[in-house]
């Protein structure tokens, strides 16, 4: 049903999702001053702007808010895509566009999703939190305008000025009010002029992934994640013996360096209070990873890797270490994904996710 996502509005319930008062009163959180957002430059610096719009993103990843996407996406989401199977993405972004911005160096130029790694098959739900006009909101270009421009872009060579300059002679801001919602999807060009109203604007951009869609470089279970999946690891000891696993045998991986997996493995083990003993890299070329198996057979508290897409691509390859390391209660953690198997349910959700990956 992409047709829902031509530059198409959605009007919502305001009375029961009333995104503008929440995020109002989390902004409070941290600076009660502030009482109508679409002054918030008039009452702090820039850089206190962008604290707020940290600390409300950061906000996204609680319990609260989770429920609240969910529940939006439930309500909207066969009447939009068709389709109950999908993903949410999993920290929605909140945009603040302050007046004149470009002197900030903070405008947000001319693109589409799929040149930002965002696979076609996703779709965007652009929600304002304070009325978007003119040069504060969001300019848009229809798709047909946008994939000339695209092609023209590649075949020329243009510079940004110049993909600029095109992009400016389609672009129309978007306007709305909070109770509704703008839909595109990733071949959209989209962006921002500079900011002349004198008045900031507000927005929640997050994504719907249907099963089956491309999702390019936003894996499931990461990125995007199931609903009712809070990337909340629990019973996990924090004195346990952890072993570091990284490996380039899968489709996933193949072009990650280990550095780079290690990196992300250490940043999530001190997020959750655990260190590694040491780390044990797979051979190069065997992709049914012997020495994974060989350390889950050691029965260390867990394994630590860098993505439930680090396992072996291969279905019964994979079924065989998942079944291996729930037998021997070895903990596998899966630092993108936010998973610490140890249960049946979290084999379940480790299958899920593989459901809706479709790697290029």
């Amino acid at each position: 049903m992409l047709e829902n996502w031509q530059n198409k509005t959605l009007d919502y319930d305001l009375k029961k999702y009333p995104w503008h008062e929440w995020i109002l009163e989390t902004i409070q959180q941290i600076n009660p001053r502030v009482k109508d957002m679409t002054t918030i430059n008039e009452l702090i610096t820039p850089e206190e702007a962008w604290e707020i719009q940290e600390f409300v993103q950061n906000s996204f990843k609680d319990v609260v808010y989770q429920k609240r996407f969910e529940d939006f996406a439930e309500e909207y989401s066969f009447k939009l895509l068709g389709t109950t199977d999908y993903l949410i993405k999993r920290q929605p972004t909140l945009n603040l566009v302050v007046p004149n911005q470009v002197a900030l160096k903070r405008r947000l130029p001319f693109h589409q999703g799929k040149w930002y790694s965002n696979g076609t098959g996703m779709r965007t739900i652009w929600m304002p939190i304070t009325p978007a006009h003119d040069s504060n909101s969001m300019y848009v270009i229809d798709h047909n305008e946008s994939k000339t421009i695209t092609q023209e872009t590649i075949d020329k060579k243009y510079s940004l000025e110049q993909f600029e300059e095109r992009c400016l002679e389609y672009a129309y801001p978007v306007k709305l009010n909070p109770g509704q919602a703008h839909l595109f999807h990733q071949e959209h060009i989209h962006g921002n002029v500079n900011n002349t109203t004198g008045k900031c604007r507000l927005a929640i951009d997050w994504h719907l992934l249907p099963k089956g869609e491309p999702h390019g470089n936003r894996l499931p279970g990461g990125f995007f994640k199931l609903p009712g999946d809070y990337g909340e690891v629990q019973n996990v000891p924090k004195d346990g013996r952890y072993v570091g696993y990284v490996g380039n045998n899968t489709k996933f991986d193949v072009k990650i360096p280990q550095r780079f997996q290690r990196s992300i493995i250490d940043e999530y083990c001190a997020e959750i209070g655990i260190r590694t003993v040491g780390y044990q890299f797979e051979n190069e070329g065997l992709d049914w990873m012997p020495i994974l198996e060989h350390y889950i057979e050691q029965k260390p508290t867990g394994i630590v890797m860098n993505s439930i897409y680090s396992l072996p691509d291969s279905l019964e390859r994979r079924k065989f270490i998942l079944e291996k390391a729930l037998e021997l209660n070895v903990i596998l953690i899966f630092a993108n994904e936010l998973i610490a198997m140890q249960t049946a349910e979290d084999v379940a959700r480790i299958k899920k996710y593989y459901e809706y990956y479709t790697p290029a």
